[in-house]
């Protein structure tokens, strides 16, 4: 324990190093540059969501935590996948895995429904969110109301660190 409260003391000073620091001493750090960069990729992350046209957004979380980022995905999959064998509609996806601070993995994802009006959709979602429910627990399924902010949401993830995600049924969206 007395390492991890080590860590935590010398990331605390750091951080107040950091807030001390001029705006041209903090420009010119390290930590600056990686700052930057990350802003970069998860902006070049957005751009390339936004071809797809994803319409809904979601969140999986698992009562039997998954252990893997893979193992993640795999379940996020295994959903979809069944939604759209019981449905015959085709549904086109982008999944993340996070990992939490105790270490296991969930999930935020894109989907695009392509459905014929805002009341098939919402019924859709909802079936989503039963079918993940009983299969996983807790959920959340939502349409996307303002795409950027959703896009950098879910590419924030694939920027904190290195992710696991997949791409699903995509073949023909773009």
């Amino acid at each position: 324990m007395k390492i991890n409260q080590s860590c935590a003391g010398k990331r605390k000073n750091r951080d107040q190093e950091l807030l001390e620091q001029s705006p041209a001493e903090w420009l010119a750090s390290e930590e600056s540059r990686a700052f930057r960069e990350r802003i970069e990729l998860q902006t070049a992350w957005a751009a390339f969501l936004g071809k797809f046209k994803f319409d809904c957004w979601f969140t999986l979380t698992y009562r039997n935590p998954a252990q893997s980022g893979i193992l993640a995905i795999d379940r996020a999959v295994r959903l979809i996948n069944l939604v759209v064998k019981r449905t015959k509609l085709h549904i086109a996806a982008f999944v993340v895995a996070e990992q939490h601070r105790s270490g296991t993995y969930h999930c935020h994802g894109l989907m695009r429904l392509g459905a014929l009006s805002v009341e098939i959709e919402r019924t859709i979602l909802r079936y989503f969110w039963q079918v993940g429910f009983d299969l996983f627990g807790r959920n959340s399924f939502a349409m996307v109301r303002d795409s950027d902010a959703v896009r950098i949401y879910v590419s924030k993830y694939l920027t904190k660190k290195p992710a696991d995600h997949r791409f699903v049924n995509i073949q023909g969206v773009l």
